[in-house]
């Protein structure tokens, strides 16, 4: 393929050339290092490899220092990953991936312009974008926000590359299942997409408007709501096993306010005895609270319905599996937990730290018990 008067289709069709040829070069010098047989031999075929890399690193740093100016220029330099140079890797840091991890992420947009119209129209934006976010971006929400802001706020000059990196790490945060980005899905829908996303329809925004103020107070990282719960004694329990009048009265026990409660890891398990999930999720849970009660972890279990046939399905199922040892609390008279809490299905588990804001929420049990020997760790 021959190019007359385009300068940038004629030194990236050289660029094709040339990397195909190299890439030759590496898969024959792999099928030599699959059959070497001694170390010395294999030491020698991987130093030919380092060599190729090398010589197509250069042949890419010479496109960029000549070719100011010219798209081509920029394309290529975008497909480039961040490569440690050598004298990082000396000795004992070879094998260190934290210093490889921390070469790309500092120097991942050195040959990468996010803001970049002509980058969008080609196929490797939306990777370089996700990218970004899910490897050159530490995964901690404070993290994650400042990386969603600075690609936003960096792309207003233009309104169609705003539009998709809006679109696109909205539906991104959307679509994860990993805890806590929860919270930067919220801070782009609050910040970004429900002031200047005009081509959505007014009712999504409406739902999603919605669903922002549901959500927002019970968000990883806020303290959570307050609660006024009445708990149930253990020996309750054990005398309603016998009398049925005492098993259907809601007028036993003390109220509480949930902050109230000093641990130093407090588990907030809402749940229903005729849950099919919950019927699961309770036991697993109390096998994990016999484990933590003795670390000063706490569980306040919630049960959410608050009927009489409720309370005697409740007291049946903490008397079958003997959970008098945790809190068992309810609210007999108010509804008021589900709204403050956004309960739309069951179970639900959430993690407090001692100053009751949260830490964990949407997790098994399994999950709750390694997120707290965790921080218990990192707190020693």
């Amino acid at each position: 393929v021959r190019f007359e008067g385009s300068e940038d289709n004629r030194i990236f069709q050289e660029y094709k050339d040339y990397l195909q040829l190299k890439r030759g070069e590496l898969e024959t010098q792999q099928a030599l290092l699959e059959k070497a047989s001694g170390e010395s031999e294999k030491e020698q075929i991987r130093e030919e490899q380092k060599k190729i890399n090398l010589e197509m690193e250069e042949y890419m740093d010479r496109i960029e220092s000549e070719h100011t100016g010219l798209f081509v220029r920029d394309f290529i330099g975008a497909t480039r990953e961040p490569v440690p140079p050598d004298h990082l890797l000396n000795g004992s840091r070879r094998h260190d991936d934290s210093v490889r991890y921390f070469y790309y992420k500092t120097h991942y947009l050195d040959h990468f312009d996010p803001f970049d119209i002509r980058l969008l129209h080609t196929p490797i934006y939306e990777n370089k974008i996700k990218s970004y976010i899910s490897r050159a971006t530490t995964q901690h929400t404070d993290s994650l926000i400042a990386a969603v802001d600075f690609l936003l706020e960096g792309s207003r000059q233009n309104e169609d590359l705003y539009r998709y990196l809006l679109i696109t790490l909205f539906n991104h945060f959307a679509e994860s299942k990993y805890m806590g980005m929860e919270v930067v899905y919220f801070h782009i829908a609050e910040n970004y997409y429900i002031p200047d996303a005009t081509w959505s329809s007014p009712d999504f925004i409406s739902k999603l408007k919605d669903n922002l103020e549901k959500s927002k107070p019970t968000l990883i990282g806020q303290k959570a709501p307050n609660l006024v719960m009445r708990r149930i004694p253990p020996e309750h329990f054990q005398m309603a096993a016998q009398d049925t009048a005492i098993k259907r009265d809601p007028h036993i026990g003390e109220d509480f306010f949930i902050h109230d409660v000093d641990a130093r890891f407090t588990i907030l398990y809402f749940w229903e005895a005729d849950c099919g999930h919950c019927k699961t999720i309770t036991p697993a849970l109390h096998e994990v609270y016999a484990r933590l009660k003795e670390k000063d972890v706490e569980v306040i279990a919630v049960h959410a319905i608050n009927s009489i046939e409720g309370k005697e399905k409740w007291v049946d199922f903490i008397n079958n599996y003997g959970m008098h040892d945790w809190i068992n609390c309810w609210s007999p008279y108010s509804n008021e937990f589900r709204r403050l809490y956004n309960l739309l299905a069951y179970p639900q588990i959430m993690i407090l730290d001692r100053d009751k804001k949260i830490i964990g929420k949407r997790i098994s049990p399994e999950q709750a018990e390694l997120i707290i020997n965790n921080l218990i760790k990192l707190e020693s």
